[in-house]
């Protein structure tokens, strides 16, 4: 009966032994003062731009601040350079004849003028407003 209850004893010894251990490594994690909290950035944006024989439109024409992701669609016979001019510039994208490109840039506050040339010499306005929320507090974000 002695050694059964060694045992025992032994076993509760190592069990409050490995429970105290565990609390000690927990009590460690997120002890870091330099990790601060900040919210997720908002989701991209799909912005859509048909380069035609009539000229350039861009759908939808205004949206908030953040990253926009821009598919364009030439539907004319020549190539054309897809181009956004504004508060920050980024860079551009060559869209191939009767095929599509694509442009993904962060986009500040503010009014860009959206160019294809040579295929058209219109332009088109993309309006950018006050940066969009976090979506830190939905469920599921894209």
């Amino acid at each position: 009966m002695r050694f059964r209850e060694a045992v025992i004893g032994a076993r509760r010894r190592v069990l409050v032994a490995l429970a105290a251990l565990a609390c000690t490594g927990m009590a460690a994690c997120g002890g870091d003062d330099d990790f601060a909290n900040e919210p997720r950035p908002a989701a991209p944006v799909d912005v859509s731009a048909a380069i035609t024989k009539r000229g350039l439109l861009v759908s939808p024409s205004k949206v908030g601040a953040g990253v926009v992701e821009i598919t364009v669609s030439n539907q004319t016979d020549e190539a054309a350079q897809f181009e956004l001019a504004g508060p920050t510039t980024p860079p551009g994208t060559e869209v191939p004849a009767g095929g599509t490109g694509s442009l993904k840039a962060q986009l500040d506050e503010g009014i860009y003028e959206a160019s294809a040339e040579p295929a058209t010499a219109r332009t088109a306005r993309l309006r950018i407003g006050p940066p969009r929320p976090s979506p830190s507090r939905d469920l599921l974000p894209p």
